[in-house]
């Protein structure tokens, strides 16, 4: 064979991954969709009330106190450093936070 890893074959993350766990990859990737759609919508006070963590925990499966922690990281992982310029920007998202959503797509 051609491959470096010769009779091995494919020993790629994703070739290593169960089904199973492949299901879980992609539930948590729709999860974070749903949550930092959230927090992008309401960048201005990302602070969920009781109805709304009620809300995104049914629309994701978290319960309201995993939605809580979720978004508590976010805020200060994320969302305050770039608030207070504390740090550059490491990710698309944290440039999104720092320029406060004032981001324009060129032609």
């Amino acid at each position: 064979s051609d491959s470096p890893l010769g009779a091995f074959g494919d020993l790629s993350a994703a070739a290593c991954l169960s089904d199973e766990q492949e299901a879980t990859d992609k539930d948590q990737n729709s999860v974070s969709r749903v949550l930092i759609t959230w927090f992008l919508d309401h960048m201005e006070n990302p602070y969920p009330n009781p109805s709304e963590k009620e809300a995104l925990a049914q629309a994701t499966g978290l319960t309201t106190s995993q939605v809580t922690t979720w978004m508590l990281n976010m805020r200060k992982r994320h969302w305050i450093p770039m608030q207070s310029g504390r740090r550059q920007p490491r990710s698309l998202l944290e440039f999104v936070f720092a320029t406060r959503g004032d981001v324009r797509v060129l032609p």
